[in-house]
């Protein structure tokens, strides 16, 4: 598991180019892994920092600046090579400023050293060790290393279920949305606790819309026949050793093994040479879909499924209050600007929220749907108790900024948003306001210093370009 995340050093890929006809992008990578980008006029480049993915079936790049980590735009895939990231599909811009969140590195590395209050920053090494370490799954090792290991450490498979799987299921396990209890981080979660005092899951009530996932391996398992049929017995160590994988040569015959030892009296089992390519196939998940990944619903033939919203959110164990289900109906809504789903947050939101609340959360999402719906008054209301709680929900700063630079407290506006860019530097829109407050409060060399931040992270962004031109002479 050491392979799925660690410097660009340690791994070596073909260069290649990635073009985008329709936008006029055009995407180098060199064997050192740098990145050459060109649109028209406007070129650059960046360096690779780390590698994310065993390569299995892809490989991401990152890159770093002041600390913060983002995504390359270009991602390497086992089945066809360079090709634009998961994510970058439609964007028609050279976007640089993909964030790389310390949940998303959690699954690939281990110790992550993520700067409390930020959306992406990171100590001078950002993990303690690179890839999957041994207390991923096993706990804390140090009362076993100091008792030459007389003391026991977590064993997974002589937990109980629920938490035998959340050891699994803290990576593994995808749904519609997962949506963190209030105070909880991956980050803090230990083999040996249960996954559901952390996060819902929450899968959709139409079993079309369960799409494959990158890392839904766990709740497609859940709805196998063959997971129906065995209950509690049937886990991911049923299948997979822990320890060792098997190679090319021998993975059909290791994995069918595997099957006959439940259908050791089926006759199709038995007169079958392989299972994988027919009940486990691989396919492109919805998530990444230049990528290949193994179905694990064990279907009886190649599934399909159509992607819709749900109509219903079902967890995928234990319970969900009102908070998780509005939080995730509030994502849902917002990705697909999806007005009923958005009024369903509400409603839940709305419920579970009190007078006193400092969930600044549930707060900050509350905010932001009192603004769309024209209470400019709540909003600002709301918004303000963000500010008192939890500086980190940028995206509620930011728009309390927007509300006071409107009502004539441009600076209080300009203080808000220069706080959002240290946490979120990556934020196109951010700099552009402090590019035009700058502007009108005079301090004419503060706002090309906030174009050229931009510049950083969106460098053909045509305002902050025309703007670094109009103010040139100035």
């Amino acid at each position: 598991m050491a392979r799925t995340s660690g410097e660009t050093s340690a791994i070596s890929l073909d260069s290649g180019e990635v073009r985008v006809p329709t936008a006029d992008i055009r995407y180098h990578i060199s064997q050192d892994l740098s990145l050459r980008y060109q649109r028209g006029n406007v070129s650059g480049s960046l360096q690779a920092a780390y590698f994310i993915g065993s390569g299995t079936a892809a490989r991401s790049l990152i890159w770093r600046l002041d600390g913060f980590l983002f995504q390359f735009p270009v991602a390497w895939y086992a089945q066809s090579g360079w090709n634009l990231a998961p994510g970058y599909e439609k964007r028609d811009t050279l976007s640089l400023s993909r964030a790389v969140g310390p949940e998303c590195l959690n699954c690939h590395a281990t110790g992550v050293r993520h700067r409390a209050g930020t959306e992406n920053q990171y100590e001078s090494s950002p993990v303690a060790e690179p890839g999957v370490g041994c207390e991923r799954c096993h706990g804390p090792a140090g009362e076993h290393v100091k008792s030459g290991g007389r003391r026991a450490i977590v064993n997974p498979s002589k937990l109980s279920p629920p938490l035998r799987d959340s050891v699994c299921g803290q990576c593994h396990l995808t749904g519609v949305e997962r949506v963190l209890r209030r105070g909880r981080s991956m980050l803090q979660f230990r083999a040996g606790d249960d996954l559901q005092e952390y996060a819902v899951t929450f899968l959709s009530d139409k079993l079309e819309g369960q799409d494959l996932h990158t890392t839904s391996h766990f709740e497609r398992l859940q709805a196998s026949g063959c997971k129906k049929a065995s209950g509690a017995k049937l886990w991911c160590g049923t299948c997979h050793e822990a320890h060792a994988r098997p190679d090319a040569a021998t993975k059909e015959e290791f994995y069918r093994s595997r099957c006959i030892a439940c259908h050791q009296e089926s006759q199709h089992a038995s007169a079958q040479q392989g299972c994988l390519s027919c009940h486990m196939p691989r396919r492109p998940a919805a998530d990444a879909r230049l990528a290949q990944f193994t179905d694990h619903a064990i279907p009886r033939q190649t599934a399909r499924t159509v992607s819709t919203r749900p109509d219903g959110l079902v967890p995928f164990a234990g319970r969900a209050d009102a908070r998780e289900e509005g939080l995730a109906w509030a994502r849902i809504g917002t990705a697909a600007n999806d007005a009923a789903a958005l009024d369903r947050s509400r409603l839940l939101l709305e419920r579970s929220y009190g007078a006193e609340s400092t969930d600044a959360e549930v707060t900050a999402v509350l905010g932001y749907l009192s603004d769309r719906a024209g209470d400019t008054k709540g909003a600002v209301a709301l918004y303000e108790r963000v500010l008192r709680t939890d500086r980190s929900q940028t995206e509620a700063v930011m728009n309390l900024g927007s509300s006071y630079a409107v009502t004539g407290r441009l600076k209080e506006a300009v203080e808000l948003w220069r706080d959002v860019a240290a946490r979120n530097p990556s934020l196109e829109s951010v700099w552009i306001k402090l590019a035009s407050a700058y502007a009108v409060l005079g301090e004419k060399e503060a706002a090309r210093e906030a174009a050229r931040s931009c510049l950083k992270y969106h460098p053909d962004s045509k305002l902050m370009r025309e703007f670094l031109v109009e103010t040139s002479g100035q």
